[in-house]
């Protein structure tokens, strides 16, 4: 069963997709897997500090990232987190930038 810590509203800013890979700390070789990540930043954060979140191993890779496609640059999303910060859901609120993002032909 998969425990949400919190939800955040934020403005998405990019999306993308990391290879699996790993890396050497404290002497110990650190693997890590393949993931969709979102960069955004959340709503009511004093410091406005940029976030870059990674999606939770039970979610289908790519899954995040194509439900992102069509979104513009600060689209508002609701994000369910788990309780070690990986993103379980996805929930799009308003591709409020749409607009401003038209191109004339």
């Amino acid at each position: 069963m998969k425990t949400v810590s919190k939800t955040m509203v934020c403005l998405l800013l990019d999306a993308g997709q990391r290879k699996a890979g790993s890396y050497e700390k404290d002497g110990k070789t650190l693997e890590y897997g393949a993931a969709d990540t979102l960069t955004v930043l959340p709503f009511g954060d004093q410091k406005g500090e940029i976030q870059r979140l990674n999606s939770h191993p039970s979610v289908a890779l790519g899954s995040l990232y194509k439900r992102t496609d069509d979104l513009h640059w600060g689209a508002v999303l609701k994000l369910s987190l788990s309780t070690n910060g990986k993103i379980l859901s996805l929930e799009v609120l308003g591709d409020v930038m749409e607009p401003y993002f038209e191109v004339e032909v």
